[in-house]
């Protein structure tokens, strides 16, 4: 049943790749283009590779709690059907909803340059503002080393910096897609100056930041928004993935945490990072299948997430982010809520699960049906955007680490409620 079980999700994976390779090169365009690639490079593809070195991944060394959930054949076969199910259902949906055609598409890249036109020094201000808040801090000491930096003496303002770094990024996107929309249009290579400036910001910001996480959420973003605004022949954008993962792996080697001379070694530790597989799978043999909880009652890091913005000297009680009990769970405190100074990384779908039981295992796919759906009613390019980016980091990040972008689209989806009109087309 196992081996049946990864044969299937394999299969499944595959499949759903073609389909969105396929549609990729004929102009279609919706949400679950943008979620089923992540989706399967972070909870297939780490199997896979397991598979390809020989060396099954069971949680890091130090979580003998982590290599039971792991090693247990019941709850690999319950994931394995489960994220099937989950791709199946996501590329239905790829298939059976409207899309984009190249007309859409044209009045995307429209959208873009208005946009940007009529919030120009906005957009330059706010990319300018991480570095000016940190100068204006008289901290800036603490930003010469990258590498060995000690996150936790950052500065009170640092918080503040790494929501406003999301924003900026995103906006840094958008100049990015502008310029090469104009430099398609008018074959003039003079709009490349603000990429340049750009660009370097964009440089700047991550490493104000200071975590990986943020320089493939810039990459994330800027490749989605050269996608739906077909600022780039698809061609030229393949091209520009390639571009992209070299730089990814560029900056992991320069970062090199977590890196050895054992290739095999390098591998299991990246997977860490970069996999969330083991999260669920961890998430499902101890919240489902045994009475091992990992929050100490239900619905409570959902609490931390609708009273983040309470301070905790006020709200005694209030519960922390999903990661420090996952975390403290993995070292088999259940429940417990000892802060490290550092976590493990989590997700929207194993908090989910965390949560509200065999419910959030529905209540994820769910989820993204409906607020997928909602989109098809907003006429907004702006809102597309950020609403796949949101999503596609739901998958790999707990919600409070994008709480900033999240807030930004809830007032977007409130202000926009224009019937955003699509023409079918069968890729």
């Amino acid at each position: 049943m196992l081996f049946t079980s990864y044969f299937f999700l394999y299969l499944v994976s595959m499949l759903s790749v073609g389909f969105l390779i396929r549609g990729f090169y004929r102009n279609a365009t919706n949400a679950y283009y943008f979620v089923i690639p992540i989706f399967i490079i972070f909870y297939v593809l780490p199997d896979f590779i397991d598979l390809l070195i020989g060396q099954k991944f069971l949680g890091p060394s130090s979580s003998p709690n982590m290599y039971i959930a792991l090693s247990d054949n019941k709850t690999n076969i319950i994931y394995n059907i489960y994220v099937s199910i989950v791709i199946i259902f996501f590329t239905f949906l790829a298939r059976k909803k409207t899309r984009f055609n190249i007309q859409e598409l044209v009045k995307s890249s429209e959208k873009i340059l208005l946009l940007y036109k009529k919030n120009k020094y906005l957009f330059w201000l706010i990319l300018l503002l991480p570095s000016l808040l940190i100068i204006a801090s008289g901290e800036i000491n603490h930003y010469y080393d990258y590498l060995n930096r000690d996150r936790s003496e950052a500065p009170p303002i640092h918080e503040i910096v790494t929501k406003v770094i999301l924003i900026a990024n995103l906006l840094a996107a958008i100049i990015l897609a502008r310029s090469f929309l104009l430099i398609r249009k008018y074959q003039s290579y003079s709009y490349l100056v603000p990429v340049i400036f750009a660009i370097l910001l964009v440089i700047i910001n991550c490493y104000i930041h200071g975590k990986r996480s943020i320089v493939p959420i810039y990459l994330i973003s800027q490749f989605g928004l050269l996608y739906i605004t077909n600022a780039l022949s698809r061609k030229k954008l393949s091209i520009m993935f390639i571009i992209m993962i070299l730089i990814m792996f560029s900056f992991l080697s320069f970062y090199g945490k977590n890196l050895s001379d054992s290739f095999i070694t390098s591998i299991q530790s990246l997977r860490i990072d970069f996999s969330r597989d083991y999260s669920l799978k961890f998430v499902i043999y101890n919240d489902l299948l045994n009475d091992n909880k990992i929050l100490p009652f239900s619905g409570a890091s959902y609490l931390f997430l609708l009273t983040f913005f309470i301070p905790r000297s006020v709200y005694l009680e209030k519960p922390y982010p999903y990661a420090v009990y996952f975390t403290n769970s993995s070292f088999g405190n259940f429940g417990g809520d000892y802060l490290y100074g550092w976590g493990l990384t989590t997700s929207f779908v194993s908090e989910s699960v965390s949560n509200i039981g065999w419910f959030g295992l529905i209540f994820f796919p769910l989820f993204y049906f409906v607020l997928s759906s909602y989109l098809d009613k907003i006429n907004s390019t702006t809102t597309h955007l950020i609403a796949y980016i949101v999503m596609i980091l739901l998958l790999v990040i707990q919600p409070i680490a994008i709480m900033s972008l999240i807030i930004v689209l809830i007032l977007l989806l409130i202000k926009k409620n224009k019937k955003f009109v699509f023409k079918r087309s069968n890729p």
